[in-house]
């Protein structure tokens, strides 16, 4: 009974499709692989086994979800109170930015328990992404956008996947939790950006300044104490005073809304690495969360669904996806950003060694280049006011002032 109650859930995360259901074909998950087929080739038609299914549906299960809200304090002095129609972008930034929290502070390896109790820390990564103007809500809507104004993210404006780049980078960089930090790989020329190693690689060997961002703020530090709680409680303390990499490379993989079959490979090679965070991309003007793939079909997360405020702690369930959809990876809007979750040096050079095998399949259109010249022209900004804007990009982002400083601080 518990079996066929797992496969019945998991035709439902899939909206009544069979193609993962009755398909042979490896299924992987940010980095995870499940593959085991039931049937003998010629003795009837590919499925996966029961147990793989299992785990496939528990994977699932534990992924961070954040749709649509309504009903949230007005952002800033603009009035709006639902991100309906607008926000699927930042949701979706939200959800790639909530698996890499998860990774960091409790590890991959943690799945969801249903009518369980979460753990605190996982509850406290929630919390920090609530739809209110707080500090200790440093990921809310309301925080994306402050972080964001300078990027061209505008309450009640779409913004595309570059913008959401340059603000989850300042935002990420401002608080640190458990001493994350985050870096963005663009090229605002076309083509490949150059991701120089040497200097990406020293936010492991602490080499840069503590404040990537600037100086941290009273807020920003309070945020920050926050976060050390939460480590604090995760795997006994492992992960205190640790440093991790959120890599985040907006890029555009084809003309006239349509990705350059070239990449349709890459794209299904790097969501099966360890350092996978997944990919912001989706349909033209139309935000979707990758979160892997099966064979050319690509496994996704919905943020259009329409929710009220989370306000209680019984409001967590509905951070947790209840559909899961596939759609033809060559279908995909070619505006995306890929995103890299690095836990060490070692992961982060593992990572490069990787990407550099790949430019050297791509036939001359890699996804990124990496150079160990450290005296190249880095390709992520220097500073958080040095960004680039979505001009060019198939989005509806405002583009930056160049000459433009903003201040800013979580809410």
């Amino acid at each position: 009974m518990a079996q066929v109650l797992g496969l019945r859930r998991l035709q439902d995360y899939f909206q009544g499709t069979t193609s993962l259901i009755g398909a042979s074909d490896p299924v992987w998950i940010l980095g995870v692989c499940y593959e085991g087929c039931s049937s003998p080739k010629g003795e009837g038609p590919p499925t996966l086994k029961q147990e793989v299914l299992n785990a496939i549906l528990s994977d699932l299960m534990s992924r961070i979800w954040m749709t649509y809200r309504k009903g949230f304090p007005a952002i800033g002095n603009s009035g709006i109170t639902s991100d309906v129609g607008w926000g699927c972008t930042l949701r979706s930034g939200q959800m790639l930015l909530a698996q890499v929290l998860l990774h960091h502070l409790v590890g991959r390896q943690w799945r969801r328990k249903l009518e369980a109790a979460f753990p605190e820390e996982v509850a406290q990564i929630l919390h920090w992404f609530g739809d209110q103007p707080s500090e200790q809500r440093p990921y809310s809507v309301h925080n994306l956008c402050a972080a964001g104004h300078r990027h061209g993210v505008r309450a009640g404006n779409w913004l595309g996947p570059s913008g959401l780049c340059n603000t989850v980078e300042a935002i990420v960089n401002h608080v640190q939790p458990g001493g994350l930090r985050c870096k963005v790989v663009a090229s605002s020329g076309g083509g490949a950006p150059v991701m120089c190693a040497p200097r990406i690689g020293a936010v492991f060997q602490g080499s840069e300044k503590a404040a990537a961002a600037g100086p941290q703020s009273a807020t920003a530090a309070a945020v920050g104490a926050a976060a050390a709680a939460a480590v604090a409680t995760a795997g006994a303390g492992q992960l205190a005073g640790a440093q991790g990499l959120l890599l985040l490379v907006p890029l555009m993989l084809g003309p006239n809304g349509k990705v350059n079959s070239r990449y349709v490979p890459q794209l299904q090679e790097v969501l099966q690495w360890p350092q996978s965070a997944g990919i912001v991309g989706g349909r033209p003007s139309s935000s979707l969360y990758f979160v892997g793939h099966q064979g050319e079909s690509v496994l996704f997360l919905d943020p259009h669904e329409v929710q009220e405020v989370a306000a209680e702690a019984s409001d967590l369930e509905s951070y947790f996806c209840s559909q899961l959809r596939l759609m033809p990876l060559a279908n995909i809007d070619p505006s995306l950003a890929i995103g890299f979750y690095c836990r060490s040096l070692g992961d982060f050079q593992d990572l490069c060694d990787k990407l550099r095998r790949l430019e050297e399949k791509s036939g001359g259109a890699p996804l990124v280049s990496v150079t160990d010249k450290d005296e190249a022209e880095p390709s992520w900004p220097s500073r958080t006011d040095e960004v680039l804007s979505d001009e060019g990009m198939s989005d509806c982002g405002t583009p930056r002032d160049p000459g433009q400083r903003e201040e800013w601080e979580v809410l």
